[in-house]
């Protein structure tokens, strides 16, 4: 009889089986489900906040929320004053308080709806509304003799300048 020879991790005998001339390519099936999350991250980085994925619609509203709630302003330096302007729609001087430094302006704003409302709110709004904005003023300003004023909306500070901050143009000698 002849011996046949087993191979020790079975139990049929070996057959001898032809060599590949080339050894396949090792498989990246497994890199698949990284190549499609490094996508996705694209895909939701690289996009304005106005175009979040549909499943988040609520991250996109709080975003766009937050932006409304902070007061549009113009600062505008001027040869003595500095004039700041701040769009506050639906309040009046009694729902703002204004604070400055010589170099900052604070603008707080606090409105409440004192609507009563027969039934349950699905959604509620617009019943209240409240900020803080705090700028850096262009130039050291003179606090003491500020003046404000807030009319359909419109926040208008003006504060004269320091003696020290006022700008002067000076002459130019030639030598």
């Amino acid at each position: 009889m002849t011996e046949v020879e087993k191979n020790p991790e079975s139990s049929s005998p070996a057959t001898p089986q032809a060599q590949p001339a080339i050894p396949p390519a090792p498989s990246t099936r497994w890199l698949h489900p990284w190549r499609e999350m490094e996508r996705e991250f694209e895909r939701f980085f690289n996009r304005p906040l106005s175009m979040t994925p549909r499943e988040w619609p609520r991250l996109d509203e709080w975003f766009r929320t937050a932006e409304l709630e902070l007061p549009a302003m113009d600062v505008i330096d001027r040869d003595a004053e500095v004039v700041v302007r701040a769009q506050v729609p639906g309040m009046t001087a009694e729902d703002l308080d204004v604070t400055l430094t010589d170099q900052s302006l604070t603008v707080r704003g606090h409105k409440r709806s004192e609507t009563e409302e027969n039934g349950e709110f699905h959604r509620r709004e617009i019943s209240s509304r409240e900020f803080i904005r705090t700028i850096e003023l262009p130039a050291a300003v003179d606090a003491e003799k500020a003046k404000a004023s807030c009319k359909d909306g419109l926040l208008e500070i003006t504060v004269p300048k320091r003696e020290v901050a006022r700008k002067q143009k000076l002459t130019i000698e030639s030598t």
